[in-house]
């Protein structure tokens, strides 16, 4: 009897495995495209005066000037201000805004 049940579950999964994929494909594209469609593409030239978001007050910007792209959503931003003494910062992209 225990075999029985056993080559029926494996007979049934090798039966519905195909279809179950395609399903849970077709759930992550769905995710994919609702994400694509609210995501910010942002891109920084060098050179670009931005505002930096700081990381341990998420309130707090500070006002830069991009000196490197380090990947690509890694930027290298000299600090400017009294307080931050010309100092460099590596920040991901969302991490900024242009400053116009």
């Amino acid at each position: 009897m225990r075999l029985y049940v056993i080559d029926w579950f494996v007979g049934y999964a090798m039966k519905h495995t195909k279809s179950l994929c395609l399903h849970i494909q077709s759930l992550f594209f769905l995710v994919i495209v609702a994400h694509d469609a609210r995501a910010r593409f942002r891109q920084f030239t060098v050179g670009a005066r931005v505002m930096v978001q700081e990381g341990r007050d998420k309130s707090v910007w500070k006002p830069g000037t991009i000196l490197e792209r380090r990947g690509p959503v890694y930027y290298l931003v000299q600090m400017d201000g009294a307080r931050c003494n010309g100092s460099m910062w590596i920040t991901f992209a969302k991490c900024l805004l242009h400053l116009q």
